[in-house]
Order: structure tokens, then C-alpha cells, then sequence
């Protein structure tokens, strides 16, 4: 049985061989969050920017921007899942 510590590492090889892979996984998150939320001014921000973030993942050589833009993107995903739901008027 594997410990805890051969499971991380086995995961940290995973994620340097492919870190773009892991990337798109981290940024695909939102966009389901905002699917789920069903909210089109949700999706627009959260689309574009996920496009955003990974044209500069694959432009740029650099890794820190890219992380803060796709946590940024969580938080507006997460942001709208809990409070941009649209109100529907109650049936008569």
C-alpha cells in the first residue's frame, strides 16, 4: 500500500511531466463552476478569461501570472455560483 508521501511525489512527476495538461485541468474548473451557475455574464467573463490565461501559458515562459489569473478565475466562478444566480418571478 502506497504512503502518503510516494502519492505526492508520484503526483509532483505527473505534474512536471505534463504541466500543461495540469493547467488545463486547473482551468477548466471555472468554467464548469459557471456552467453550473447559469449565468451568461458569468461565462462570458469566465470564457474569455480562461482563453486569456491560457494563451499566456503557452505565449509566455512564465508561471506566476498564470496561477494568480487562474485563481482569480475560481474566485469569480465561485463568486457567481453563490451570488449571480438571475431571479426569476414567482408563478401566479
Amino acid at each position: 500500500m502506497l504512503v502518503m508521501t510516494e502519492i505526492l511525489d508520484q503526483i509532483g512527476h505527473a505534474v512536471m511531466a505534463y504541466p500543461l495538461a495540469v493547467l488545463l485541468l486547473m482551468a477548466v474548473g471555472p468554467v464548469v463552476i459557471v456552467a453550473l451557475a447559469r449565468n451568461s455574464t458569468g461565462s462570458v467573463i469566465v470564457l474569455g478569461g480562461t482563453v486569456l490565461v491560457l494563451v499566456l501559458a503557452v505565449t509566455t515562459n512564465v508561471i506566476m501570472p498564470v496561477l494568480v489569473a487562474v485563481g482569480v478565475l475560481w474566485l469569480i466562478a465561485i463568486g457567481f455560483l453563490i451570488f449571480g444566480r438571475t431571479r426569476r418571478p414567482a408563478a401566479r
